[in-house]
């Protein structure tokens, strides 16, 4: 479930600037989540077959999807984006 801010998109759902209600994620409930982590601008989580999706702020590229675009959506990595080293 998410809540909260949501300018850059990163509640990862398309509720405009701010969630007031609690919204819940379908694609992250049956992807096989292994980790996750919340920040205030932008969000991730490893997949257990080790793919990383990203989603929020994607100012300088920091999603690792190419673009320096914004993402309402959880969206698989497409950089280099490696288990070794997620905690």
């Amino acid at each position: 479930m998410v809540r909260g801010r949501n300018a850059e998109g990163q509640c990862g759902v398309d509720h405009g600037p701010l969630v007031t209600e609690p919204a819940e994620l379908d694609v992250l409930a049956s992807a096989g989540v292994d980790s996750l982590a919340a920040g205030s601008l932008h969000s991730a989580a490893v997949l257990r077959d080790g793919s990383v999706l990203t989603w929020g702020s994607g100012k300088a590229g920091k999603l690792g999807h190419g673009v320096a675009d914004n993402f309402s959506q959880p969206t698989r990595c497409v950089m280099h984006c490696a288990r070794e080293g997620v905690s």
